[in-house]
């Protein structure tokens, strides 16, 4: 009998990013496909993002910020995806 290979996550620091990359999309109510689609990216890689079997590179998560208007690391922190940075009052 042979044993079913089953991937793992590639580290166990991944998996703080996976989990946060899912918690932004679902804090934005978005399903999986709608949310790869607007990130142009395969369904199945953002599946494989979330579950730590991929690694999101930094171009990945710099275009999630971009295109919600969150700064990657608020949104990684756990900030949720309403957060707004305060106005400097200071610049007018």
């Amino acid at each position: 009998m042979t044993k079913a290979k089953t991937k793992a996550p590639i580290a166990a620091e991944m998996t703080l990013v996976a989990k946060r990359i899912r918690q932004f999309r679902e804090s934005l109510a978005l399903s999986r496909p709608k949310f790869s689609d607007a990130l142009d990216v395969p369904p199945t890689t953002l599946k494989n993002y979330e579950l730590g079997y991929r690694t999101a590179g930094s171009e990945f998560l710099i275009a999630v910020g971009k295109l919600y208007g969150t700064p990657v690391m608020l949104w990684m922190m756990g900030f949720p995806s309403t957060y707004e940075l305060p106005k400097d009052d200071a610049r007018g």
